[in-house]
């Protein structure tokens, strides 16, 4: 009976981790790195990321939002964002990618951690939808929509 119990036990502890583990395909992969790419440079404060990664018809809605952007607006609201405060640190982990042909669709979730310009630091934790096209052999985002998870403390 101990040894029975012994083996569920040690199979209760790997067991989810193995399910959880994914495989990603080179195109997924290919995916997910652009959208690791985008991170860092928006969080660099590299201004010319919007022009070089979304597409100009592209349009993103975050939840706390009145309404979506599109890429002129999201270009403006990205520099202010840098001339207002720093990325402190940030993390992303994919959830989902489904890639057909040249269209691609990112699940993931993360936390970011912020500081205002008056030192104010907040974390936030958060879920992304991102739709990406590919043109030109390269990846751009076409569309996204995030939502803030409640603040949990950090």
């Amino acid at each position: 009976m101990r040894r029975i119990l012994s083996l569920f036990f040690v199979l209760f502890l790997i067991l989810p981790f193995g399910v959880q583990a994914q495989t990603w395909t080179p195109e997924q992969q290919e995916v997910w790195d652009f959208v690791v790419q985008s991170w860092e440079a928006d969080t660099s404060e590299d201004i010319t990321w919007v022009d070089r990664m979304v597409h100009p018809n592209f349009r993103g809605w975050d939840a706390s939002l009145p309404m979506p952007r599109d890429r002129d607006t999201q270009r403006k609201w990205s520099r202010y964002g840098d001339e207002s405060g720093n990325t402190l640190i940030y993390s992303v982990f994919p959830a989902s990618i489904v890639v057909q042909g040249n269209t691609a669709v990112a699940l993931y979730y993360g936390s970011i951690a912020n500081e205002d310009h008056e030192g104010e630091r907040e974390t936030t934790h958060f879920k992304e939808v991102d739709v990406l096209i590919r043109e030109n052999g390269e990846w751009k985002f076409l569309a996204w929509m995030g939502a803030d998870e409640p603040n949990q403390g950090g």
